[in-house]
């Protein structure tokens, strides 16, 4: 019988997903919710942008998709990180 990985679950700390795709954006936020998350969602960068704007010092991480209409997420971390330099990014490709 195989091994598998543990679970990992969250312990309330609030997430960042940041992902163009309407589908593929709402089952990674209950995927996400379901292991006990609280997830803030974006559809392209900008909006990503302006969210962590308000919310950042909340926010323990931002998983975003690498390539969006407006701003990718590369350019997304580049932004971020010259006026956060603590944020931590976890960026995903489809």
């Amino acid at each position: 019988m195989p091994d598998f990985a543990p679970v990992i679950r969250g312990s309330g700390e609030m997430l960042l997903l940041v992902e163009d795709d309407y589908s593929t954006r709402e089952a990674m936020k209950t995927l996400l919710e379901d292991s006990n998350y609280r997830v803030l969602v974006a559809s392209n960068g900008q909006e990503a942008l302006s969210i962590y704007q308000k919310e950042g010092e909340a926010i323990a991480l931002v998983i975003s998709d690498m390539v969006m209409p407006e701003m990718g997420g590369v350019e997304l971390y580049q932004t971020l990180v010259e006026s956060y330099p603590e944020v931590k990014m976890l960026f995903i490709t489809g």
